[in-house]
């Protein structure tokens, strides 16, 4: 029993980090994979009558994913499907566990606080060993163009930015509630460390997003009397970020990719920012190919379709022969709306609409569709940010609630 009650909090865990030594095939997680087998399991034990109506709305997106891949009987693959499904059933115990009181908003402040730690040490770590010219720890890849190109405890070095940004923000927020504020107060004396691991990871991780995204945690300290403050101390920081890294690459494909992506001209963005244009194409690519009269536009066209279907649109568009010899994962949610269809792909935002629709905070929300836009269905990231979007809006919502039982 014992074993039961503690699951929920090792399956935060494990969705909060990668320890590369657990990667398998394909850089797959294998120790979160095991780990989020347990769910269907544990659904079944504490009992299916503990679901919400909006658990069994995901289960039953579950089914419609089931009987839209399996129609394409050529690409279904079994082992795909059940990491979809496990990834839909972790994400229930986890909300289950946030709405049945099993995790106190203590609890979540500090264990946010300890993820962003380790975020931090193990980056330091890293570099050092880089640094030393030793074995780099907990990284599986060495890109030899940047060897400082690091993932910290993040999937990929690519996702590190996006993870840290997004246990931040929860971090801020979920304090802000605790306090009873209708803003974040500066506390660098008391969370100089918090700060500190977020500044470092975001300013040394050689990351286009970590540079874009470091400044919009400011946002979370904006109020009337100190808007002006705020608004010196950001322009202050952005002064330092151009004098400190105008010469990064990183700093200088942000700058210049933005003006270039405004123009929706696929050949003069690969030209640009070659690295971008996985990201960047692939929506332009979409746009261009839809068809509302094709069947498999609505109901899906299998597994895989769209990663096929990007990888020859990137060859035509770059020449890049990459993209001829492989299916290349590009697209993000995109490839999700080609193999599972329009209608699969709807049913699923309005899920997210319903864990997300009553969180007062519209930025984080907006961030969160623009960055899983460049995830896939199957992916740590998208699942992570979506369960700290659902923990915040919880805790919101509870506080909301007590405030308006003291009125």
């Amino acid at each position: 029993m014992t074993l039961i009650k503690k699951y929920p909090t090792l399956l935060l865990l494990a969705m909060s980090i990668t320890i590369s030594y657990f990667l398998g095939e394909g850089d797959k997680n294998m120790l979160l994979i095991a780990i989020m087998a347990i769910s269907p399991i544990y659904i079944l034990l504490i009992g299916v009558h503990k679901l919400y109506r909006l658990d069994y709305q995901f289960l039953f997106l579950a089914g419609l994913m089931f009987l839209s891949s399996y129609i394409h009987t050529d690409s279904f693959r079994l082992e795909s499907y059940l990491y979809s499904f496990c990834f839909i059933t972790s994400f229930i115990v986890l909300r289950i566990s946030i709405y049945q009181g099993c995790f106190r908003l203590s609890f979540i402040i500090l264990f946010l606080k300890y993820v962003i730690y380790a975020y931090g040490i193990v980056l330091l770590i890293q570099q050092i060993c880089i640094l030393l010219n030793l074995p780099v720890f907990n990284q599986p890849h060495i890109w030899e163009d940047n060897p400082w190109k690091l993932a910290s405890l993040s999937p990929e070095p690519s996702h590190l930015a996006r993870f840290m940004f997004f246990t931040f923000y929860t971090y801020l927020t979920l304090q802000k509630i605790e306090s009873g504020r209708s803003t974040t107060k500066l506390k660098f004396s008391k969370d100089r460390y918090v700060w500190l691991s977020y500044i470092w990871v975001m300013l040394t991780s050689q990351s286009t997003t970590a540079i874009l995204f470091f400044p919009l945690i400011f946002i979370q300290l904006l109020n009337r009397k100190t808007f002006l403050k705020i608004i010196f101390l950001g322009m202050l920081l952005v002064l330092i970020v151009f004098l400190l890294f105008q010469n990064s690459a990183a700093f200088q494909r942000a700058i210049n990719i933005l003006p270039t992506f405004l123009t929706f001209d696929s050949s003069e963005i690969t030209l640009t920012d070659h690295s971008a244009a996985h990201r960047l194409i692939p929506l332009i690519g979409y746009l261009e190919n839809m068809n509302f009269q094709d069947f498999d536009f609505w109901i899906g066209k299998g597994m895989d379709s769209g990663r096929a279907f990007f990888s020859l649109y990137m060859f035509n568009v770059s020449g890049d022969i990459t993209y001829r010899d492989n299916v290349v994962s590009i697209g993000g949610m995109l490839n999700y709306l080609i193999d599972y269809g329009f209608l699969i792909f709807s049913y699923f935002l309005y899920l997210v609409w319903q864990v997300i629709r009553k969180n007062n905070d519209r930025i984080i929300v907006l961030m969160w569709c623009v960055i899983n836009l460049y995830s896939t269905f199957n992916t740590q990231m998208l699942w992570f940010s979506l369960i700290l979007l659902m923990i915040s809006t919880y805790f919101e919502k509870r506080q909301k609630y007590i405030n308006e039982m003291h009125i």
